[in-house]
């Protein structure tokens, strides 16, 4: 079944009811390319779509690896003679209708965006599509890569080093019902609705140079660009 994406929860804290448990098998359907694909390949993924595109296939993952834990292998980067920054890799999850999930902070009462420490042994690809499973349970496909933006951890550390973040969009084709982090909620908004509801503004941002690229597109395919 399928569910407005209005008619989710509106706070972080309480269980927001879920578009992707289902107890039947989604029809199957090949998604239409999608503006913000790159085309880069990626492995076969589930690309099982409900009718309408908000609903995507489910993955039942009775076993699933657990979120790295640590930073020994993280990377970090040097601009001049400013202090280290902490490399961290993120997506924008986008359904084939434009829709924006959004997970649930685990410190603070707040939306956020998939995303973590980019490790030495993985491209920075596949550090935004593994935080996107670790974090959210989503699968797909990756799109071009968005500005980075840099921010100030809000929990504090040993060393409170600045984080430089890169996002890709991410268009999602499976979503599982089990991932290393369940205890987060998922909520699904329109792309004003999640620039509105994330508390960093940094992240206000990376949404605000998504919804240009969709709008853009959008914009091409009435013209038949």
């Amino acid at each position: 079944s399928r569910i407005s994406p209005n008619k989710m929860s509106n706070s972080p804290r309480l269980p927001p009811p879920s578009p992707y448990l289902s107890s039947s098998s989604p029809p199957t359907k090949t998604p239409s390319p999608h503006p913000l694909l790159s085309s880069t390949p990626y492995p076969a993924l589930s690309e099982s779509v409900h009718a309408g595109g908000v609903g995507v296939g489910v993955e039942n993952e009775a076993s699933v690896m657990g979120a790295r834990q640590g930073r020994g292998k993280q990377r970090y980067e040097r601009e001049g003679e400013g202090d280290p920054l902490r490399l961290v890799a993120g997506t924008v999850p986008i359904s084939s209708t434009s829709h924006i999930l959004l997970i649930s902070s685990t410190h603070h009462p707040t939306w956020i965006l998939p995303k973590g420490g980019w490790d030495f042994d993985e491209t920075i690809e596949e550090c935004a599509l593994r935080e996107s499973f670790e974090e959210a349970g989503v699968r797909g496909r990756l799109g071009e890569k968005l500005s980075p933006v840099v921010y100030s951890p809000r929990k504090k550390d040993d060393t409170n080093t600045k984080v430089h973040a890169t996002f890709f969009p991410l268009y999602y084709t499976s979503v599982a019902t089990s991932w290393p982090e369940e205890g987060r909620h998922r909520r699904l908004v329109t792309v004003d609705e999640a620039i509105d509801l994330v508390g960093r503004e940094e992240l206000k941002g990376v949404l605000r140079q998504v919804k240009e690229r969709i709008l853009a597109a959008k914009r091409d395919g009435e013209r038949g660009e």
